[in-house]
């Protein structure tokens, strides 16, 4: 198994935010968690990458403890992880912002990035702060591509992005799916991860409260109205 959270805890002060969380991600392998918002999504992915370390519980990373280590080392261990803000550098350019990511002996090197994402690559001199929200999510998806990941963690990469949009970007992630990249996937919008995601954990108040395929989550109405507010 490539990642294994096992019975996370995770505080923030007095505030106890995760309750337990264990879920897993396999080679080569997509994993969508969905919830409704405060659900405990982004702390799950916080948790993982070291950002917010839980206080019970372990996160293991091929074959190897990496809980309570600092984010820097996971990151260097092969973990990327595109928060929903983006945080993309507004007065560099695009391929200054990857340039700073990237890492010598990442596969994805920005020139790789750019045949990728050929948008990426006519936008290359343009600063961060005048791309479009999904202009600004090819770019922080292709900086965590040119440090080398093995694991690839996604913050919601629909947020706020027009419909069309978000069919570029899920026509973009089917397409790194292709190239065996795992990835953990957070997101609110539930088609996008039905149609991306191989196995899919279900998150409500800081626990897992279901895991199943998509096919069959897609089949059970209970459990999608009771915690994803979607109607039958």
């Amino acid at each position: 198994m490539l990642l294994d959270v096992r019975d996370i805890h995770t505080f923030y002060g007095l505030s106890h935010v995760l309750h337990g969380v264990s879920l897993s991600v396999a080679e080569g392998r997509v994993v969508a968690l969905v919830g409704r918002n405060g659900a405990g999504k982004t702390t799950t992915l916080r948790s993982i990458v070291g950002l917010t370390p839980p206080a019970e519980g372990s996160v293991v990373f091929e074959g190897e403890t990496i809980s309570g280590r600092k984010a820097y080392r996971n990151a260097r261990s092969g973990i990327a992880y595109v928060p929903e803000t983006r945080d993309v550098f507004s007065l560099l350019t695009v391929e200054e912002n990857l340039r700073i990511a990237e890492d010598a002996a990442s596969p994805w090197d920005v020139e790789r990035v750019m045949r990728w994402f050929p948008a990426l690559a006519d936008l290359r001199d343009r600063k961060g702060s005048q791309l479009s929200g999904g202009q600004q999510q090819m770019m922080v998806i292709g900086r965590a591509l040119v440090t080398g990941p093995r694991l690839l963690l996604l913050d919601e990469p629909s947020q706020g992005l027009a419909p069309v949009i978000v069919n570029d970007v899920l026509a973009m992630l089917k397409d790194l799916k292709t190239e065996g990249l795992s990835v953990l996937l957070v997101e609110q919008n539930i088609r996008m991860a039905l149609e991306l995601a191989d196995d899919v954990y279900v998150m409500e108040h800081g626990a897992i409260v279901h895991h199943a395929a998509p096919d069959a989550l897609a089949k059970d109405p209970a459990v999608l109205e009771r915690y994803l507010g979607v109607a039958a």
